[in-house]
């Protein structure tokens, strides 16, 4: 019987053993284990065990980032917290109560804040109930849509409401329904009614008020906090009272929008992680003006 030289045993094996070595000192760097020629049940279990959690860790990782990611191009849900209820009914009682028009009946009525800019509320019995699509609503979702069909009534006179706004960003990707309103929306959305608008970068508290002072406005993304329990809520800043303090136009809230407010509280509560230039974007008026 010929015996099989070493040397030939060798060159026979040596690919297949190399490639499985390396591969296995790999395995074993990356999930930090000791290991020895004898490998028993335990070590596979193990390893086992550590892909599973490494795999869960990951998964949940990615779902956070996306997340993350998700709240800094999108507005979320809002409405009238529990505590604020209460307030923001009696407002809209007292304020329409003199009117000719039923509330109850007709749906709350636009009026203006500071002398020219147009108010109208997400929460608006005329279209809180409307969406895009079922589940969608204005009431919850609307923050955006509303903030510029506000600007767009303002500057340009066009008769549109949130409801319309929203069914027109929709197609566009500016608006997802029962998700929010794209930050661009505030750019892209606006450039619809020819509206200027881009990012502003000074947050210095002189220059947002010298341009509320020129008659320029600013809409705002806002953090969780005083305007919002949400991850993002859109105001708009609508002028400065007799005082230099800011008038905003908040279509969550009629009770912000008869206050007003220092401009260091504003940036306070600006969500400076947002997309598409905000967290604040100057609106100078109609393009080509």
């Amino acid at each position: 019987m010929r015996k099989l030289k070493i040397s030939s045993l060798f060159r026979f094996l040596s690919p297949f053993s190399i490639v499985f070595s390396i591969s296995f000192v790999l395995i074993a760097s990356v999930f930090n284990v000791h290991y020895d020629a004898d490998i028993d049940l335990s070590f596979v279990n193990k390893t086992y065990d550590s892909i599973q959690q490494n795999t869960i860790k990951l998964a949940s990782g990615a779902a956070d980032s996306a997340e993350n990611i998700k709240s800094r191009f999108y507005v979320f849900a809002e409405e009238i917290r529990p505590e604020d209820k209460d307030e923001e009914d009696e407002l809209y009682e007292n304020l329409y109560s003199d009117s000719e028009n039923d509330v109850s009946s007709s749906g709350l009525y636009d009026f203006m804040i500071n002398g020219n800019f147009v108010y109208m509320s997400q929460h608006d019995p005329r279209w809180k109930d409307m969406g895009v699509k079922a589940g969608d609503s204005i009431d919850i979702y609307g923050c955006g849509p509303a903030s510029v069909a506000m600007i767009a009534n303002t500057l340009t006179g066009i008769d549109t409401n949130p409801y319309k706004v929203a069914e027109l960003m929709y197609p566009k990707g500016l608006y997802s329904p029962s998700a929010g309103s794209n930050h661009a929306i505030m750019t892209d959305g606006l450039a619809h009614f020819s509206i200027k608008s881009s990012g502003f970068y000074d947050y210095s508290p002189d220059a947002i008020i010298s341009e509320l002072e020129k008659g320029n406005f600013f809409a705002v993304l806002t953090k969780k906090g005083l305007f919002t329990n949400s991850t993002g809520h859109f105001i708009v800043l609508a002028g400065l009272d007799k005082d230099g303090k800011v008038i905003i136009a908040d279509s969550n809230s009629l009770a912000n929008s008869q206050k007003s407010w220092d401009i260091e509280t504003i940036l306070s509560q600006a969500k400076y992680s947002a997309g598409s230039g905000g967290p604040f974007w100057l609106i100078q008026g109609l393009a080509g003006m």
